[in-house]
């Protein structure tokens, strides 16, 4: 019996975020915060089965292809609000956002 295989994988993904900040004044600071993703993948798989008997061959072939993607949103927002008395304690207000784009097939 004789085997042939051939894998060849290729992918990449990117990422890039950012932050903002703003002191309303010395006790309350407001900041967002911005991330962008996204993946690319591709594969192909071959394979080739040769069997050889006295009386016949047999032959099987497969290839396969396949392909990926995804891409993703995340945000926040945070409200923060220090004590004129205590300037180490602080009240803070987390607002996420997050949106998933599905990986297509």
């Amino acid at each position: 019996m004789n085997v042939t295989e051939n894998t060849k994988r290729n992918g990449h993904g990117r990422y890039i975020g950012t932050q903002f900040s703003y002191d309303i004044d010395s006790l309350q600071l407001l900041t967002a915060q911005l991330n962008f993703n996204g993946s690319l993948n591709k594969s192909k798989y071959g394979r080739f089965s040769q069997l050889l008997a006295d009386d016949e061959t047999q032959q099987f072939r497969q290839s396969t292809n396949s392909k990926g993607n995804g891409n993703g949103f995340d945000g926040g927002l945070n409200y923060q609000l220090g004590f004129k008395k205590i300037k180490q304690d602080c009240l803070r207000y987390p607002i996420v956002i997050c949106s998933i784009k599905p990986a297509a097939t």
